[in-house]
């Protein structure tokens, strides 16, 4: 999926009325569109606050799966969930950034005119997949947190474990996913002024 456009400029394509915007719209206390120059700082905030609570949320959960893991002895896991606990504070470090720290000298929050020279849709497609990353971490956790809660749940002790270091592993992989997603997105941000020289 390409965020920079090639060769002729191409016409607005009213990316806002798309059915990914709409649900973010939706969903995201705040979210306008990027299209719009009046909005695009707010839709920015709007959309790095949403996926900082949802975050926090996650790190709760995880803070209360380890301590489960810790208290049950599932030592197999205490390796991954360091790795899990250190890729979240990673990810929070991004999303609460300083605009400067993050976007450098990017002109994007100014130029009047950007789906001449990106994909705006690229970006609505990518914000909708970390808002879904986050929600499937959540779950992920909590059917954890259910696992180790309900030992009879599962036949044996083993089985049970054996479940649990399954889901931790689907959360490492998303959290892995969703930090290079935002990483990603700050970069292509970031990198607008690129294409205007």
């Amino acid at each position: 999926m390409s965020f920079f456009r090639r060769g002729k400029k191409k016409d607005k394509v009213k990316s806002y009325e798309s059915d990914t915007h709409k649900s973010l719209v939706k969903k995201i206390p705040g979210y306008r569109s990027y299209e719009d120059v009046n909005e695009r700082l707010e839709t920015d905030k709007a959309i790095r606050n949403y996926l900082y609570q949802q975050l926090l949320e996650v790190m709760d959960l995880w803070t209360n799966a380890s301590s489960l893991l810790l208290q049950q002895q599932v030592t197999e896991a205490w390796r991954t969930g360091n790795v899990i606990k250190n890729t979240l504070e990673k990810i929070s470090k991004l999303l609460t950034a300083d605009n400067f720290d993050i976007y450098r000298h990017s002109t994007f929050f100014e130029t009047t005119e950007v789906s001449e020279w990106i994909d705006v849709p690229v970006l609505y497609t990518l914000e909708s997949e970390m808002v879904l990353i986050l929600d499937s971490m959540k779950e992920e956790i909590m059917e954890i947190i259910d696992l180790l809660n309900t030992p009879n749940r599962l036949p044996s002790k083993k089985e049970t474990t054996k479940k649990a270091l399954e889901e931790i592993e689907k959360l490492l992989t998303n959290c892995n996913e969703l930090y290079v997603m935002i990483s990603d997105r700050a970069e292509l941000l970031a990198s607008f002024e690129i294409v205007l020289f």
